[in-house]
């Protein structure tokens, strides 16, 4: 039987939210966050005495957090990269005629990256809301789409909920067996709107859920 995406978030939503991190302690939590994940539990990234993973991109990036209202705690994060420079663009080459540069007008894409979950909460269902969720606000930013670099089982789940990555490079080695995709915002919002449609205010609705009633401060 078809999955339900919208109904789906609807219940994820009762539980789990999600926030734009504005100050600088919320940004500072998403970097906690990455840290955890990329440097102590995969060590992907050295670890740091700040215990915060950063790196050169943050600058030009927008940050989300995934707060779980039940423990009262942020549980995931996600970053944006907006700007003319995207990083995708030095793996692509100059050549790629999906490089950045070359589709419509460069800003007109995104980068998503540094996906981070905690791991008690990877098995517990919510990973299409989070994947959904930034597809969203891919397309709620104006954006026409956004670049991704994963390994082949994560873009294997997405496109199992509906979603449709275009893979645009061999595999590399980055941190595992990787390779650069690129999700269209229409791609992103099709599972939400086989059920709701393409009007701007059912989707919106579809995530209401997830938006916080009350401030959280760091």
């Amino acid at each position: 039987m078809k999955e339900n995406y919208s109904q789906l978030l609807c219940e994820i939503g009762k539980r789990f939210a999600f926030i734009e991190a504005n100050s600088v302690e919320q940004i500072n939590l998403c970097k906690e966050l990455r840290h955890k994940i990329y440097c102590e539990e995969f060590k992907w990234e050295p670890e740091t005495t700040s215990g915060l993973e950063i790196n050169s991109h943050d600058e030009l990036a927008k940050y989300y957090l995934m707060f779980d209202r039940t423990e009262g705690e942020f549980i995931g994060t996600f970053r944006i990269i907006l700007g003319a420079d995207l990083p995708i663009g030095k793996l692509l080459g100059e050549d790629h005629i999906l490089h950045p540069a070359r589709i419509n007008n460069y800003r007109s894409n995104g980068e998503v990256s540094r996906f981070s979950l905690l791991r008690k909460y990877r098995n517990t269902g919510i990973t299409p809301a989070l994947i959904l969720f930034a597809g969203y606000t891919v397309s709620s930013m104006g954006l026409h789409g956004a670049y991704m670099v994963m390994e082949k089982r994560l873009a294997k789940f997405i496109t199992s909920i509906g979603v449709s990555a275009r893979r645009l490079t061999e595999d590399m080695q980055l941190n595992g067996v990787r390779a650069v995709y690129y999700i269209s915002s229409a791609d992103a919002l099709t599972p939400i709107a086989k059920d709701v449609g393409w009007n701007n205010e059912a989707l919106n609705k579809t995530f209401e859920a997830f938006h916080l009633k009350r401030d959280i401060t760091a």
